[in-house]
C-alpha cells in the first residue's frame, strides 16, 4: 500500500490488529473520554505544616471595619458572635478606638463569648483615676498616699504646668496590658500571619495623618487608637505622638480596603447628637464631640463599604455598663443582614454550572473512615455542578484533605471524588516546655495520634496550648516551629517560652537609669511572666517619677530567640507641689503644703519638704529618704521636724479642765528593710527637745531614744478600705534629762483588718495595745478618743500609760461612682486607759461606746459625719458627740 511517496507494507495479521485498534478507538473516545467532566474549585494555599499543604477555597474575603463609639463599642462583641453563629469567616479586621480593642482581642485568639466575659470586668468608673494603686506603694509611702487635695507642678518661672488631658491614661494602659498579655496569639511579628488579619488606626498628632499599625505588641497600638483628646494624654511611641484614630477616620473603611479585602462590611456605632437630660459623663462628652467632628467623613466612609450595618440603639436609655444590651443589639443587627452578607461572599456562578444534572452514584477515592467526610458524601443533595463545587468546598473546609477534585461521568451519571488526605499521625510531641504538666500536653494532643490529621483541629489545639501558657502566667510563650517527619509520621511542636533577653528604658531625661530594672521582678533568662510585667509597671509608676509607664514586648534582635521588654517612660515635667486642706470638729481648720524633689543620682532617693499649719496643730519637716540601696530593699530616712499641738483636758464627767500645749523639735533616723512592698522592719533613733505647758506650768526637757519598728499594710485604700490588713508595732527605750526620770520604755501596737462580705458590705475590726513605764513624761503617754480612734470620746480625751481598745465596724456602700462613693456604717468600741500600771483594774474602768456615720467620699476628700455615744458606767457618765471631718486625713 502506497500513500504519496510512502509505501506501507503489512501482512494479514498486522492488518487485522490495525483494524481492531481503530474499532476500539472509535468506541472508546465518545463514551470514555468525551463524557467525563473534571470538576475543581479555585483554592489558595495557607500557611501549613510542610510538606502537608493546607488549601482553602478561594472565595471573596470579608474584612470588617469596626468603628469607634465609646461604650457602644461593646456591641462589636455581639457583631462577632453573629458572624460566628452564621458560620461566616472573617478574614480581617480594621479597628478604631474601642473597635481596635475588640478587634485585637478577636485576632488575638479569643472567641466572642470569651471577649464578652473579660469585657464585663471593666469598670468604666475608675478608668480615669490614675493614682498608683495603694498596694503597689512601699509601706513608707502609703502613709502619705492621697492626703493631698490637689497636686500641681511648676515650671522654672513658677507658673503652673497644665497637663495635656484629664488623665495620663495609665489606668487605661494597665487595663489593656492585662487584656493583651493574656491573649494566646499576642505577637511581636506581623499581624498578617494571624488567623484573622488585623489593622489598628491611630492619628499622628503633629501631622494629622492616619497611621496604621500592622505588627508588634497589640497594647501600644490600641492605646494609641484610644487616645481620646483632652480625656487621655496623647500616646508617645517610637518618637511620634498619637491620638484617637477616630479623629482621622472613625469608620476605618479605607484601612479595611488596604488589607486587600474583597468585601468590606462596616459596623457603624457612631450616634446622632443627643440632648442629655442627665449630666454629661466624660465618655458622653467624648461621644458627642466625636459625632460632631465625624459626621461628614463617616458618610463618605460608609459609601465606600459594600455594606454598612448600624445597630439600632434605644434612645434615652441609661445603659453605660449594660453589656448584655449592647451585645444583643450588635448581634441582632448583623443577623438581620446575614443573607445579604452571604450573598456578597458567594462567588459568581456560570450558567453551565447551574444546569441540572443527573447523579446516579457518588463515591470517594480512596475510601476513608472519616465520619465527617462520609457524612458529607452521604448527605449530599446534588442537582448541578454548582452543588458539586459546594460539596468540594465543604470537604476542603473539613480540614482533613490537602487536595480534592471530582470527575463526573455523563454516560453513567456517576460522580467520583478524588481526595488527597492528610497523613495518619503516629506520634505528636512538644519540645521546649518546662512549665506545663505533661498531663496538659497529653490532654491537648493525644487525640491526634493514630488518626488522620485534621489541620483546623490541630491549629485549635495549638491555640489551646498557648492559652494554657497564659493561664500558667507566661506572657510571651509562642510556637517557635512545627516539623513533620514523613518517615515516622511524627509531628514535633517546638515551644519558645519567651525568655527575657534584656530590659530597656526609653524616655529617661532626668531620672537616673541605675538600678531601675530592680523594680521589674523578672530576671534575664527567665520566662517573661504576666505578673512580672504588670508588677514592674505598678512598681515603676509607684515611684512617683513618671506620668505614665508603658511596657512593650518585642523580639530581641541582639539575642536570637529571646524577648526584649521595653518600658516607655514619660517623666513628670517638674517636681510635685501638693496642697491639702481639711476641717475637723476637734482640730478645726488645718492645711499643708509639701514638695518632693527627686535625687539626681538614684531614682530611689528623694528630698521632702512638708509644712502643715492649723488652729490646733502645726508640723514642719525636712526629710531625706532612700527607698532602696543599689536595688536592694533596704530603706533609710533622716528627718528634721518641729510639731506643736493644742488639746483640751477632761475629767471623768467629760468636763473641760482647760487647754494644754505640747511642742517638740529635733531629728529622727530610720534604717530597715522592706522585703515586700507591704512590710517594713526598721531600727529607729531620735533626739528631740520638748516644751510643754500644762495649766500655765512650763515643762522643758530633751529626749534620746532607740527602738525597733514593724509594719505591715495591705489595705486597698485609706481610710475606708474594703480589704486588707494593717499592723504596726513599735518598741522604744528612751532617756530624758528630767530629774528622777532618767529612762523609760514604750510599746505600742495596732492591728486592723477589713473583709468584703458582699459587693456592698464591708466588715472591719481594730485592736490596740499600748504600754509604757510610769516614768514616761506626759507628752509620751498614750491618748485615746476621737472620730477615727474611739467614738463617744473627745479627741485625746483619755491619757494613760496603759491603753487597750477594740472596735468592730460594719459599712454599707450606698453607691460607687467615679467622682464619689457614699457609705453608711455602724461600729462599737470597747477599751480603757489607765494612768497607774499597778492599780487594780475594775469593771467600771471599761469604756463602751457605739456610733453611726455617713460618708460622702469624693475626689476632694471625704465628708464624714458621725454620732457617737459613750455608755455610762460607775466611773464615766454618758456622753454624745457629733463629729465632722471634711477633707483628707493628714
Amino acid at each position: 500500500m502506497q500513500i504519496g511517496n510512502i509505501e506501507i507494507k503489512f501482512d494479514r495479521i498486522s492488518a487485522l490488529i490495525f483494524v481492531f485498534t481503530l474499532i476500539i478507538l472509535f468506541l472508546t473516545i465518545p463514551f470514555s473520554y468525551g463524557a467525563v467532566t473534571k470538576i475543581s474549585i479555585p483554592t489558595k494555599t495557607v500557611s501549613g505544616l510542610h510538606p502537608i499543604v493546607r488549601k482553602i477555597p478561594l472565595e471573596p474575603e470579608l474584612i470588617l471595619a469596626l468603628s469607634g463609639g465609646a461604650v457602644r463599642g461593646f456591641a462589636h462583641v455581639g457583631v462577632l458572635a453573629a458572624f460566628e453563629e452564621a458560620d461566616v469567616p472573617i478574614a480581617g479586621i480594621a479597628g478604631v478606638s474601642i473597635g481596635a480593642l475588640i478587634g485585637a482581642l478577636y485576632a488575638g485568639g479569643l472567641s466572642p463569648s470569651e471577649i464578652k466575659h473579660v469585657i464585663q470586668k471593666i469598670n468604666l468608673e475608675t478608668i480615669l483615676l490614675d493614682q498608683p494603686a495603694r498596694k503597689s506603694l512601699l509601706l513608707a509611702r502609703k502613709r502619705e498616699y492621697s492626703r493631698h487635695l490637689i497636686e500641681i507642678r511648676l515650671s522654672k518661672n513658677l507658673s503652673p504646668i497644665m497637663p495635656g488631658a484629664l488623665s495620663p491614661g495609665q489606668k487605661l494602659y494597665q487595663l489593656l496590658l492585662d487584656l493583651t498579655l493574656n491573649l494566646p496569639l499576642n505577637t511581636t511579628g506581623s499581624w498578617d500571619k494571624l488567623p484573622t488579619r488585623l489593622r489598628i488606626l491611630a492619628t499622628d498628632l503633629n501631622t494629622g495623618e492616619p497611621v496604621e499599625f500592622f505588627a508588634g505588641d497589640f497594647t501600644p497600638a490600641i492605646r494609641s487608637s484610644m487616645s481620646v483628646p483632652l480625656l487621655f494624654d496623647p500616646f508617645e511611641f517610637n518618637s511620634r505622638l498619637y491620638i484617637d484614630g477616630g479623629v482621622s477616620a472613625n469608620i476605618p473603611v479605607s484601612t479595611a480596603i488596604s488589607m486587600s479585602g474583597e468585601r468590606i462590611v462596616a459596623i457603624n456605632l457612631t450616634s446622632d447628637l443627643k440632648d442629655h437630660e442627665q449630666p454629661f459623663k466624660p465618655w458622653h462628652i467624648v461621644d458627642q464631640v466625636t459625632t460632631i467632628m465625624q459626621e461628614q467623613p463617616n458618610k463618605a466612609a460608609m459609601q465606600k463599604a459594600d455594606l454598612t450595618i448600624t445597630p439600632d440603639f434605644e434612645l434615652n436609655v441609661t445603659v453605660d455598663e449594660n453589656y448584655d444590651y449592647y451585645f444583643e443589639t450588635g448581634r441582632l443587627a448583623v443577623m438581620q443582614h446575614i443573607l445579604e452578607i452571604k450573598k456578597l461572599l458567594s462567588p459568581a456562578e456560570s450558567e453551565e454550572d447551574k444546569k441540572f444534572r443527573q447523579f446516579q452514584s457518588l463515591k470517594i477515592e480512596p475510601q476513608t473512615q472519616i465520619k465527617v467526610i462520609n457524612n458529607l458524601i452521604s448527605q449530599a443533595d446534588l442537582q448541578s455542578i454548582s452543588d458539586v463545587k459546594s460539596l468540594l468546598k465543604d470537604i476542603y473546609k473539613s480540614g482533613f484533605v490537602q487536595d480534592v477534585q471530582a470527575e463526573y461521568d455523563e454516560s453513567s451519571q456517576s460522580l467520583l471524588i478524588r481526595a488527597e488526605f492528610n497523613p495518619v499521625i503516629n506520634k505528636l510531641r512538644v519540645t521546649g516546655n518546662s512549665h506545663l504538666p505533661e498531663s496538659v500536653i497529653t490532654r491537648l494532643f493525644h487525640s491526634f495520634e493514630g488518626g488522620t490529621l485534621n489541620y483546623d483541629e490541630f491549629q485549635a489545639a495549638l491555640i489551646s496550648l498557648l492559652k494554657q501558657y497564659r493561664q500558667a502566667g507566661l506572657a510571651a510563650a509562642y510556637i517557635n516551629g512545627i516539623e513533620y517527619d514523613s518517615q515516622s509520621s511524627t509531628i514535633t511542636v517546638t515551644v519558645n517560652e519567651g525568655r527575657l533577653g534584656s530590659i530597656v528604658f526609653h524616655g529617661l531625661k532626668r531620672v537616673p537609669k541605675a538600678f531601675l530594672s530592680a523594680e521589674v521582678p523578672i530576671k534575664v533568662g527567665d520566662p517573661i511572666t504576666i505578673a512580672g510585667v504588670i508588677d514592674g509597671t505598678f512598681n515603676l509608676y509607684a515611684t512617683g517619677l513618671f506620668r505614665s509607664v508603658s511596657p512593650v514586648i518585642t523580639a530581641d534582635s541582639d539575642r536570637d530567640g529571646l524577648i526584649k521588654l521595653n518600658y516607655y517612660l514619660h517623666e513628670h515635667p517638674a517636681p510635685p507641689v501638693r496642697l491639702g486642706l481639711a476641717y475637723q470638729t476637734e482640730r478645726r481648720t488645718h492645711g499643708f503644703v509639701e514638695t518632693i524633689l527627686p535625687n539626681p543620682f538614684t531614682y530611689a532617693a528623694r528630698l521632702g519638704m512638708y509644712m502643715s499649719v492649723g488652729e490646733k496643730d502645726s508640723h514642719h519637716q525636712l526629710s531625706f529618704s532612700i527607698d532602696k540601696f543599689f536595688g536592694i530593699p533596704v530603706m533609710s530616712n533622716l528627718a528634721l521636724a518641729y510639731s506643736a499641738h493644742k488639746r483640751k483636758r477632761y475629767n471623768s464627767s467629760h468636763d473641760e479642765l482647760g487647754e494644754y500645749e505640747e511642742s517638740r523639735w529635733g531629728g529622727n533616723f530610720k534604717l530597715g528593710g522592706t522585703p515586700t512592698r507591704w512590710g517594713l522592719l526598721a531600727f529607729t533613733a531620735r533626739w528631740e527637745e520638748h516644751r510643754n505647758i500644762y495649766f500655765s506650768a512650763e515643762n522643758q526637757y530633751n529626749l534620746t531614744g532607740i527602738g525597733i519598728e514593724l509594719g505591715v499594710d495591705t489595705q486597698d485604700r485609706y481610710p475606708y478600705p474594703t480589704e486588707g490588713l494593717r499592723f504596726d508595732a513599735n518598741f522604744e527605750t528612751a532617756r530624758t534629762n528630767l530629774d528622777g526620770q532618767p529612762s523609760f520604755n514604750r510599746f505600742w501596737s495596732s492591728f486592723e483588718g477589713h473583709v468584703s462580705l458582699s459587693e456592698r458590705y464591708t466588715l472591719g475590726f481594730k485592736t490596740e495595745g499600748n504600754f509604757a513605764d510610769r516614768t514616761a513624761p506626759p507628752d509620751e503617754r498614750f491618748k485615746l478618743g476621737g472620730i477615727y480612734d474611739f467614738t463617744g470620746l473627745q479627741l485625746d480625751e483619755k491619757i494613760g500609760i496603759i491603753q487597750m481598745a477594740a472596735e468592730l465596724d460594719l459599712r454599707f456602700d450606698l453607691l460607687s461612682r467615679m467622682l464619689s462613693d457614699a457609705y453608711i456604717g455602724v461600729h462599737g468600741n470597747i477599751g480603757g486607759s489607765w494612768k497607774d500600771p499597778e492599780a487594780r483594774y475594775k469593771r467600771e474602768d471599761l469604756l463602751i461606746s457605739f456610733g453611726s456615720y455617713f460618708v460622702l467620699d469624693t475626689i476632694l476628700g471625704p465628708l464624714h459625719i458621725e454620732w457617737g455615744q459613750l455608755i455610762p458606767n460607775g466611773a464615766h457618765t454618758r456622753q454624745n458627740v457629733i463629729y465632722l471631718q471634711a477633707g483628707n486625713l493628714f
